[in-house]
């Protein structure tokens, strides 16, 4: 048995699905009669199945010889997660695994052997070799070497239901049942088809045990695998449930509009090929009305895949997605993701500009540019109002990119590696992000909230207010991102009012190393960068207060981009200090030139008004002062029992928003024959603190409140009053004569 299993927690691998009952199912979705499996097995040509491929991610390497042959030499290439290396027996030049874990491999990788995936190459290579004329005794030893890593394997792992939860989950046990699955269809020997038979089948109780609650698309890898298994070895019932287990995954695993719920673009790309091989293979197995649903889930997720695209055709970074295209052979030959795909060469040029989704995402643009762009402009803001933890979303909400003319000017930290390394922990925090970062920065997210969004005249307006903050910070915020198409300027204006102390806040930017130079005089930054042709670009950033720019460190500017690695840009900071209880705010210009924003007013409200290239335009702000704060009033009394003809001493204070209230009228009243009476008065000092007396005249309980006003403006309050306060006068006692 394998030494040292991999037990350790991997953050944005996917929620762990219990294996305990049977598919939870979306009632409605269509289910066609099962169909009988064949009942002699019948082995397919790596040319003609059309199955096998469909079932992995990366068909493209499967008939790979390079891959194969690598294989053969005990070289697994892993590729992002590292590569694994398996000892050669000196006498026989046979593979020997002993299915230890490798340092050579990351946590994932570690996981990824017992997926067996990479072991397909040798299966699919060693048959298409033996159909060479002259026949190539290369071909059979490939084939007989996948044969035996398959049994080395189950030797060492015989039990399938007593697998460890890692081992048996749909990421690995779902791959796995697929290597079954091809071996069981292409396999020309009898006996090793019908001993891979055996395993499929065991392998598909495992898959078909597993829950649909809290899945993701690990589960449709999964269930995918076990619709062609029940297929090919299983029963009619097992199939019916694969299927439909397989259609409510197809309907439940992203949002409605097409949006992902894991909290990454990139994982609605994955999501779409799942989408896009589920289309095949049912419809390889004759089913064309699932096949249908899935070229429907496809659509949607293609809307949602193109607004997500920069002008150099690669999803944005945000949260786990990795600097990476969409596939040109997922989409219908019409369509305006094979647009995007292509580059303009074939497929419908999009027409949409701006779009929010529900996935917790709003995308603008300035157009849609054929070739290679390097002339339109790309922004993106996390908006979160969905899915706050989700296993690929980072701590991320306000977070923007900016993408202009061929450079990504403002950048999202991207992925870095699935593991528990503190490069790891910075890069999903709220302070690796192009974002609205304060003191006390929670580690957590919480659904955002809307306040504005669309776009009018010309202008994109996207406001949002992080109730996380709120939560675990005791500071309330708001940004307000513009898009102003005519001047091609982005304005980010953002609104910060703590409720328990001052509060140092910045707002951020995170620059790409594409952005070679950066210059901060003041309220400017001057930038300097370049693009994938290496042209020189210039862009500004003028800010409403003085603005910094920071070099990388390793807990600064650190990008992941790509799975693994580490790249270090630059930080733009605009900081300063927000009062408690008041709103604050700053503003940035991001421009292709330079730029400049004051403060003015249009009918009777205000505005900014944004000046690039000796143009300007004038855009109502949508948020301008958070709502005013119900005023806090505490009252106590000094001594609850006092006796009659003595002194009722009470006091207090008074806030709002956290912000102490001094020079305040406040009112004391006392219930007298059912109704409240005024019976005293004062103003609180510097520290919002009042005190008033009140003679003891009669005996009994006695019931105060303390009432303040209310004051307008922005940073005025609502009226409020205090909880009621018993006192409570005795009779003195008598004197005795001696």
């Amino acid at each position: 048995m394998r030494a040292a299993r991999v037990a350790a927690r991997v953050v944005g691998i996917g929620a762990l699905v219990a294996a305990v009952t049977a598919g939870a199912l979306v009632p409605g979705d269509p289910v066609a009669r099962a169909v009988d499996p064949p009942p002699v097995p019948v082995a397919h040509s790596p040319q003609d199945d059309t199955v096998c491929p469909n079932l992995f991610g990366y068909k493209d390497t499967l008939l790979k010889r390079k891959t194969a042959r690598a294989l053969m030499s005990g070289v697994v290439d892993m590729g992002s997660y590292g590569t694994m290396t398996i000892p050669l027996n000196p006498t026989t030049n046979a593979l020997r695994p002993d299915w230890r874990t490798q340092s050579t491999l990351d946590l994932a990788g570690n996981r990824y052997v017992d997926s067996l995936q990479w072991t397909v190459p040798l299966l699919r290579v060693g048959l298409d070799l033996t159909t060479v004329q002259p026949a190539s005794p290369e071909g059979p030893a490939m084939t007989a070497q996948f044969v035996a890593l398959l049994r080395s394997w189950v030797a060492d792992q015989p039990k399938p239901a007593k697998r460890g939860v890692w081992v048996n989950h749909p990421q690995y046990g779902g791959f796995r049942l697929a290597v079954f699955v091809c071996a069981a269809r292409e396999l020309p020997d009898p006996v090793d088809n019908a001993w891979a038979r055996t395993q499929a089948r065991a392998e598909l109780a495992v898959q078909l045990g597993h829950s649909l609650a809290g899945a993701n698309n690990t589960m449709l890898n999964a269930q995918l695998a076990a619709y062609a298994a029940a297929t090919e070895v299983g029963t009619a019932a097992g199939r019916t449930k694969a299927r439909r287990n397989v259609l409510a995954l197809l309907g439940s695993l992203a949002h409605r509009d097409g949006s992902d719920k894991e909290g990454a673009p990139g994982y609605g790309r994955y999501l779409a090929t799942i989408e896009a091989r589920a289309a095949r293979v049912m419809e390889a197995f004759g089913d064309a009305q699932g096949a249908a649903s899935a070229r429907a889930a496809v659509r949607r997720s293609a809307d949602f895949l193109v607004a997500a695209s920069r002008p150099d055709r690669r999803l944005a970074t945000i949260g786990d997605t990795e600097y990476q295209r969409i596939p040109a052979d997922l989409f219908p030959a019409a369509s305006p993701a094979t647009w995007v795909a292509t580059s303009g060469e074939s497929g419908t040029k999009p027409a949409v500009r701006y779009s929010d989704w529900t996935g917790g995402y709003a995308f603008g643009r300035s157009g849609w540019v054929a070739g290679a762009d390097e002339a339109s402009t790309f922004y993106s803001v996390r908006t979160g109002r969905t899915t706050p933890n989700a296993a690929h979303r980072h701590s991320d909400t306000t977070a923007l990119t900016w993408y202009s003319r061929g450079v990504p000017w403002v950048g999202d930290p991207g992925p870095y590696r699935y593991d528990t390394s503190a490069l790891r922990s910075y890069v999903r925090g709220r302070a690796a992000h192009s974002a609205l970062v304060v003191s006390g920065t929670p580690a957590f997210v919480a659904p955002a909230r809307w306040v504005r969004g669309g776009t009018t005249g010309g202008t994109d307006t996207t406001c949002l207010r992080d109730p996380a903050y709120e939560r675990y910070a005791q500071v309330q915020v708001v940004r307000c991102a513009y898009y102003l198409r005519k001047l091609d300027a982005l304005v980010v204006q953002d609104f910060v009012r703590p409720t328990a102390r001052a509060t140092q806040v910045r707002q951020q930017f995170v620059l790409p190393p594409e952005v070679g130079r950066a210059t901060a005089r003041g309220r400017q930054v001057s930038m300097t960068g370049t693009t994938p042709s290496g042209a020189e670009r210039h862009a500004t950033a003028s800010a409403t207060r003085a603005a910094e720019v920071r070099k990388a460190t390793s807990t600064r500017a650190v990008l992941g981009r790509t799975y693994g690695t580490r790249e270090y840009g630059r930080l733009l900071r605009v900081p300063w200090t927000a009062p408690v209880g008041l709103t604050s705010s700053t503003t940035t210009v991001l421009a292709a030139q330079g730029a400049a924003v004051t403060a003015t007013m249009e009918g009777g409200r205000r505005a900014l008004r944004v000046t690039t290239a000796g143009r300007s335009e004038t855009v109502r702000t949508r948020f301008t002062a958070f709502p005013r704060p119900r005023a806090k009033v505490a009252l106590h009394a000094k001594k609850s029992t006092v006796k009659r003809g003595r002194t009722i001493k009470l006091a207090g204070d008074v806030r709002a928003a956290g912000r102490r209230l001094p020079g305040l009228p406040v009112t004391v009243q006392q219930r007298l024959g059912g109704t409240w009476r005024k019976v005293a008065a004062d103003r609180t000092n510097r520290k919002g603190r009042f005190t008033v007396a009140r003679p003891a005249a009669s005996a009994g309980a006695l019931v105060f409140r303390t009432k303040v006003g209310a004051r307008p403006g922005t940073d005025g309050w609502k009226k409020g009053t205090s909880t009621t306060v018993k006192v409570r006068v005795t009779k003195p006692a008598k004197h005795r004569s001696r």
